[in-house]
């Protein structure tokens, strides 16, 4: 099952049990529209959090209990005052919003790259887990494409991993640290980016709708998080920032030569 269709499942699930959740309030009566209000602002988390995963989710929560305090605010301000049930629904809210857009949102990002293994035992790169070359090709050839049509900013930072951790390691211990460290790498990230291995080594991280400023800040933050996780100088771990907004031209280079590789294997298996 492709993740857009466990996407659109959570979707229709969450909405009937929140709908259903509106109905039974709306039938014990006395409850006020900021009350109904507060239950349906669960759907705008629950999106967020499916679509772009836990740092989508607690952006969407977090403004999501701004709102609904200030909604509380102005309801108080027209009523009496404060009154029990008010303090406790919104205590309740608050932590609906907060589960439901972090919880819910490291789920949903883990539940993509399991998916992705279920559909296809070759999307996944055996030691890192992370996205194969042949899904990193496509996923390159998107973002530029979104480039060329609607001028959509596009990154691409390729890290090139140090040889000395992994030298006197066994295979086991050694497909244990990447995977590892590679888990570590895409936690760094925004559910919207993707991450793969290529053939060679190298780990590739795309970003979309981000600039090169920004896409050396994610490669700085990689660098320190790779170096942590391999115990190593940060010195010895390659960065390299490819971005449309500067050299547009070095990344068609990169989505080129990742489209030769795929044509020579193609001619060798022939």
């Amino acid at each position: 099952m492709k993740y857009r269709y466990f996407e659109l499942i959570v979707l229709a699930v969450g909405t009937i049990a929140v709908l259903g959740a509106v109905a039974v309030s709306t039938a014990a009566g006395n409850v006020g529209w900021q009350t109904i209000v507060g239950e349906l602002l669960v759907l705008l988390v629950l999106a967020a959090a499916v679509h772009w995963g836990r740092n989508g989710g607690f952006i969407a929560a977090a403004i999501t209990v701004v709102f609904y305090v200030v909604l509380t605010v102005l309801a108080v301000a027209q009523s009496s005052g404060i009154k029990p049930p008010m303090v406790q629904l919104v205590v309740v809210l608050m932590v609906a919003y907060g589960a439901v857009g972090v919880v819910g949102g490291e789920i949903c990002g883990r539940m993509k790259y399991q998916l992705a293994r279920v559909e296809s035992g070759s999307a996944l790169d055996a030691d890192t887990g992370l996205y194969a070359e042949a899904v990193v090709r496509g996923l390159t050839e998107s973002g530029l494409a979104r480039f060329r049509r609607h001028s959509a900013p596009f990154s691409i930072v390729v890290v090139t991993m140090p040889s000395g951790p992994f030298g006197s390691l066994k295979p086991l211990q050694r497909r244990s640290l990447l995977r590892r460290t590679a888990d570590r790498v895409r936690g760094e990230l925004r559910l919207v980016d993707d991450i793969g291995r290529l053939s060679d080594g190298r780990i590739v991280v795309m970003l979309p709708s981000t600039a090169s400023d920004g896409a050396r800040v994610v490669a700085e933050r990689l660098a320190s998080v790779i170096g942590q996780s391999l115990d190593t100088d940060q010195e010895g771990i390659g960065m390299e920032v490819l971005a449309m907004d500067i050299d547009p031209e070095a990344v068609e280079r990169f989505a080129a030569a990742l489209d030769d590789g795929a044509a020579a294997l193609a001619d060798r298996s022939a």
